[in-house]
């Protein structure tokens, strides 16, 4: 239940005491001037309009009135209900012409908000003289679900009075979770000038997500404190500190309530991952994707951002480290981001990662399901990015310069990287991929060796100039590569939809006479995920051309071959290649 939600049942609460004590002070006038007393009060204190069945005074057993069947309406406010409300008086001050408060009881009162009716099971509340330490206990309920509260006032003498306020205590019990607010609050029915310290404590927020009728189950513990207060009509909530499971968070919020309602969150925390927050807060453990698939199609939260229309804001954030659900971490994260409606724009995130920088921004529209993303990096190793990542690619080095600006919408991330539009650019150093058996391969159409001896291949570089139109790249020269023995430069495309590549082109050695002068043709295509390198049978004819000459000319042409192709390596890098028509 929100501050404003809170204000009104307590607003409430205090209007039907205000009204039954005009009526106890005038039982001796005739019901109807005590119906239209009491409409004045309604009015005066919640803006409603009153509309009774009775009012009536009884001595017996113990002196009361009873109102039946009351109604507060308003004219865009869902109304507010009560079977019955009983006012217990103290026989004493009747004897003197005067109606004091002994005891209030409230039954079956009920109002609807956001198209779901809340119940007052029951409230009784019992007052010393003058209505002064004040008593309530009761029961609320939410389809089905009853949350029991307790609350003590210090001073109601003055309820009413504009700007009154008193100290008080409120206990929520859910069962596992209990809630606790202390400190001043406002008896004149409206939502100002309180000063609380609240403290939460849970077990597991299963049963308070069962009554507000959420659908996830949370299973870790929680607990929260913070401090909220009202600041010339703001609320400030300060000295945030929340605890799920292993995730803590501290910050500070400033709320301004109004038709647009505007909140600037500050939240900081030194790890989050990902994968167990999501857990523990009651989401499913996610499978990974079933090979050759890369990427789930499990549905993304987008209502937390579509549910934010109406809403204005702000959000900085900083995170000690971040694990994505893919494992790869952040270090040193801030954000700083703004949203408007469903429109939710980090303007601009900065982190360490993967042994580098990177920086971007993202900008997220709920209502169409659409994403905008940044990103510039910075000396990210390959290396990190497989070991972090748990997958079993043996690379060491790999430094990675990066830079994307793409547009995608979809549910999914099967679907948003199917529809990825933009560049990406990766730029590649140094770096070793540790498989016998490609740099066997690349041995034997080289000549660097015997398999035996080759055990590995050194990348010099690696560069990659893709750009998607509809989850796909396709093009001539889009990614190249040269290692220590020898070259490539591929055409071809690259499908994010299928997951699929198709790269063609001819692996050309740096020295020596050796296999690839002759059949050099080869192809790399299957799922990105699991892809395979061989000579491309649609190249044939041209090697087998290239093999007849060099037995024709007694291997002179096949030595030509070579040097041309050595000379190549030297003078076109197929690393810079890629990026010069763009």
């Amino acid at each position: 239940m929100n501050l404003r939600k809170a204000g009104f049942w307590g607003a409430g609460t205090l209007v039907f005491l205000v009204i039954a004590g005009a009526v106890a002070l005038k039982i001796l006038v005739d019901p109807a001037r005590l119906k239209e007393l009491a409409s004045d009060k309604a009015r005066q204190l919640l803006h409603r309009d009153l509309k009774v069945a009775q009012i009536q005074f009884e001595l017996l057993p113990l002196p009361s009135v009873r109102i039946r069947d009351l109604e507060l309406l308003h004219e865009s406010e869902p109304p507010i209900k009560a079977r019955a409300i009983i006012v217990g008086l103290r026989l004493l001050p009747l004897l003197i012409g005067q109606a004091r408060y002994k005891s209030f009881e409230l039954s079956e009162a009920t109002v609807e908000w956001d198209g779901t009716p809340w119940r007052i099971e029951e409230a009784i509340v019992d007052a010393e003289e003058d209505m002064r330490d004040v008593k309530i206990v009761g029961r609320i309920s939410r389809d089905g679900r009853a949350v029991a509260v307790t609350a003590t006032v210090a001073d109601l003498t003055q309820a009413g009075k504009q700007g009154a306020t008193s100290a008080a205590k409120v206990e929520l019990d859910w069962g596992a979770t209990k809630l606790t607010a202390q400190g001043k609050v406002p008896v004149d029915g409206s939502p100002r000038n309180f000063d609380l310290a609240v403290e939460a404590k849970s077990a597991a927020l299963e049963d308070v997500s069962a009554f507000f009728g959420w659908t996830r189950k949370p299973r870790a513990p929680f607990s929260a404190t913070f401090a909220a207060r009202d600041a010339e009509g703001r609320v400030s909530i300060e000295k945030i500190d929340m605890q799920l499971g292993q995730l803590r968070v501290r910050g500070d919020a400033q709320h301004t309530p109004g038709p647009r309602p505007f909140t600037a969150l500050r939240l900081a925390t030194d790890r989050l991952d990902w994968a167990k927050a999501s857990y523990d807060v009651g989401n499913p453990n996610v499978a990974p994707p079933v090979a050759p698939q890369m990427f789930r199609d499990t549905p993304l939260a987008w209502w937390m951002v579509s549910g934010l229309a109406g809403r204005k804001g702000t959000v900085d954030a900083t995170f000690g480290t971040l694990v994505l659900r893919n494992g790869v971490q952040m270090k040193n994260l801030r954000m700083k981001a703004v949203y408007d409606g469903d429109r939710f724009d980090i303007t601009r995130w900065d982190s360490e990662m993967l042994g580098g920088t990177a920086s971007g921004r993202i900008v997220l529209d709920g209502g169409r399901k659409a994403v905008a993303f940044d990103l510039t990096g910075d000396k990210l190793l390959l290396e990190r990015w497989f070991r972090e990542r748990g997958t079993a690619v043996k690379f060491s080095g790999g430094p990675m310069k990066v830079s994307a600006k793409v547009g995608t919408s979809g549910e999914s991330m099967r679907q948003l990287v199917a529809a990825i539009d933009g560049p990406i650019e990766i730029r590649m150093g140094p770096g070793t991929l540790l498989n016998p058996r490609a740099g066997a391969a690349e041995a034997k159409l080289t000549g660097a060796g015997s398999d035996e001896q080759v055990r590995d291949v050194k990348f010099e570089c690696v560069g990659y100039a893709l750009a998607f139109r509809g989850g796909k790249a396709q093009g001539d020269d889009i990614i190249g590569a040269r290692t220590d023995q020898s070259h490539l430069l591929t055409s071809g495309w690259v499908d994010m939809d299928a997951q699929a590549i198709d790269l063609r082109g001819r692996l050309k050695g740096t020295s020596g006479v050796h296999l690839a002068a002759i059949l050099g043709d080869v192809k790399i295509t299957g799922p990105i995920r699991t892809p395979k390198m061989q000579l491309d049978a649609a190249a044939a004819p041209k090697s087998i051309a290239r093999g007849v000459a060099a037995i024709a000319t007694l291997g002179l042409s096949a030595v030509a071959t070579a040097a041309a192709d050595a000379r190549e390596a030297r003078t076109n890098d197929p690393c810079e290649a890629v990026f010069r028509k763009r």
